[in-house]
């Protein structure tokens, strides 16, 4: 299999200011429907200086950072403007409200992370009406001129059976667990419902508890505590996402644990987490899953320039694969990324 770092490196060498894909047969039909909004796409020329912007709910995540650096650095060698902005996860207004201000400051192409679909596709229209090119990603609503997709329940099956076979290979098959969920975003609950089920049926274990990441706020140290004093007999821990889990390791530290009393499966195979399999170092991560989220992104974005400067469209969909990942693939799918 070849190396993540190599394709993304040939994505990015294969793209140029006019070289994505083919347009699609809708046109600017699928990018609002109105001949404004066509007549704006259709006059942004290779010399204006483009708008660009992303809102997300965590701008220091780590995949977040490693998504947005080559599209940052693609703006800056253009001489365009970037902006980020952020709104709490699962603050569906205050996305809301980020995307009008981007609406009222004429910017050309948007990013974003989707809180909800549904709430949003009003001012996404308008976006779309108005000339912006939209990429979206975890929205199961596709709003987007552009849109990621990826199926949760794969992702969360996946950081199941991983969780599943290491217990059936290291800990005789059996193991009780704890979940970190986020029940009010609804596409991390599939994940979450499908790790725990893939758990359940893949190995001898439970999970005994899940612990929902809204009720803390960020205070994974009582979260620990709470494994330590009232689930003492975990083994494994099935997470959302790896940032999770690099959070909760100090936690888990000041309590006693060390790398190899406790296991940890989580999602997005994050830089830190690599980069410590990749050197030999005992990590609490012992598993993860990887969806392709930068290079899906900045994929996205390329589509989103060629929209701007041509008036056409590629196919709207981009699909993201799950991998699994641990120490011993680590080095084939990201040692030189």
């Amino acid at each position: 299999m070849k190396k993540i770092a190599s394709l993304f490196l040939a994505a990015v060498m294969a793209f140029s200011l006019a070289a994505c894909g083919g347009s699609d047969s809708s046109g600017a039909a699928s990018q609002g429907g109105s001949a404004a909004g066509s007549a704006a796409v259709s006059a942004a020329g290779g010399d204006k200086v483009l708008k660009v912007a992303y809102t997300g709910n965590n701008l220091s995540n780590d995949t977040v950072v490693e998504a947005l650096t080559p599209i940052k650095a693609y703006c800056k060698e253009q001489g365009w403007e970037f902006t980020e902005v952020e709104y709490t996860s699962g603050d569906v207004s205050k996305l809301v409200d980020n995307l009008e201000n981007l609406l009222v400051a004429e910017t050309d192409i948007i990013l974003f992370q989707s809180a909800s679909g549904d709430a949003v596709s009003d001012v996404v229209q308008r976006l779309k009406d108005s000339g912006c090119v939209v990429v979206s990603y975890d929205d199961a609503d596709h709003v987007g001129s552009y849109y990621l997709t990826q199926s949760d329940e794969e992702i969360g099956t996946a950081i199941g059976e991983a969780a599943a076979a290491y217990v059936n290979e290291h800990l005789d098959g059996s193991a009780d667990a704890v979940a970190l969920g986020l029940p009010s975003n609804d596409v991390l609950t599939i994940r979450a419902n499908a790790f725990i089920k893939a758990y359940e049926e893949n190995c001898g274990g439970k999970v005994v508890f899940s612990y929902d990441l809204s009720q803390y706020a960020g205070d994974y140290a009582s979260i620990a505590d709470s494994i330590a004093q009232a689930y003492p007999d975990t083994k494994v821990i099935l997470s959302i996402a790896d940032t999770t889990l690099v959070q909760l390791s100090e936690g888990l530290t000041a309590n006693g644990y060390k790398p190899g009393d406790i296991f940890c499966f989580g999602c997005d195979t994050i830089k830190e987490v690599r980069e410590a399999w990749l050197a030999g170092e005992e990590t609490f991560n012992t598993g993860s899953v990887y969806t392709h989220l930068p290079e899906c992104l900045y994929d996205g974005f390329l589509k989103a320039v060629e929209t701007k400067q041509t008036g056409e469209f590629s196919e709207a969909e981009i699909h993201q694969e799950v991998i699994a990942t641990s120490a011993e693939n680590v080095e084939e799918m990201f040692g030189n990324k």
